[in-house]
């Protein structure tokens, strides 16, 4: 009789260690299944759970990102009216994206004015500005700093253009073919501009997430020396082959390993 009891008690443990694992997880514990759990995994300020299901704007609504392993970066870019900047289906951070992080171009409206951009983070947009104006010296400007600081990345799009002409006056004209080109090859004037633009706002932009290049120098301003073919080099210097008269202009396509390593998004 004994052994009967014992054999049905087993059983009926069995029956019930079977009936646990039927029952629904946890929200929390079915979410960290998922890899949507409530924890930080690539250290961005927004929860795994919030990068699965959406994240709340500041402005309203949510954004649905691409993955809880890579970092996000919000990025607000206003365009001048007109603007000098190619519409879609030109990426203008198709250089910045370069960096290993996602960058999540959104309205300005969708943040609050402090470029907030969640509730539930400390995150904030970077934001840059195409300007027209044409009295600058420079192609683009930044405090640098982290998504956090101060906000004045712009870019100078009459003065890049401006800066094309300078090196190669034919392309005001289009008259250059071959003779004005890209280290990477690039010659028709539409292209070199495209091109110039996405370097420049790739370099500001770096600016706004360490800054780039890190560490600081004082001479150089954050920037690595001409000849590198980095988009953080201080300035694109054009060159021009004595024999054949092509003139090259180094517009770099990418980051130096250092600079990726150090990004900094959160305070």
């Amino acid at each position: 009789m004994r052994k009967r009891i014992d054999t049905r008690s087993a059983i009926i443990l069995g029956l019930l260690g079977f009936a646990a694992l039927l029952l629904p997880l946890a929200p929390t514990q079915a979410r960290a299944a998922a890899g949507c759990g409530d924890v930080d995994s690539d250290l961005d300020g927004f929860t795994d759970y919030l990068e699965c299901t959406g994240i709340p704007l500041t402005g309203g609504g949510s954004f649905q990102t691409t993955g809880q392993n890579v970092r996000d970066l919000f990025v607000i870019l206003v365009r001048a009216t007109p603007s000098n900047i190619p519409s879609s289906p030109f990426d203008p951070f198709a250089l910045a994206r370069n960096l290993g992080i996602n960058i999540q171009v959104i309205e300005a409206s969708a943040v609050t004015a402090d470029r907030l951009v969640s509730p539930t983070s400390i995150q904030k947009a970077v934001k840059i500005t195409e300007d027209l104006s044409t009295s600058v010296v420079e192609v683009g400007s930044s405090t640098p700093g982290i998504p956090s600081g101060r906000d004045e990345a712009k870019i100078y799009t009459i003065r890049i253009w401006q800066k094309l002409v300078e090196a190669c006056p034919c392309l005001a004209n289009n008259s250059c073919g071959t003779s004005c080109k890209a280290t990477s090859g690039e010659s028709t004037p539409a292209t070199l501009y495209q091109l110039y633009i996405q370097n420049v706002i790739a370099h500001e932009l770096g600016h706004l997430i360490r800054p780039l290049h890190y560490p600081y120098s004082s001479k150089l301003e954050n920037h690595y020396q001409e000849g590198k073919y980095l988009i953080m080099e201080r300035s694109i210097v054009a060159t021009r082959n004595r024999q054949t008269g092509v003139v090259t202009i180094p517009i770099s396509k990418v980051y130096g390993p250092e600079d990726i390593g150090n990004i900094k998004l959160l305070p």
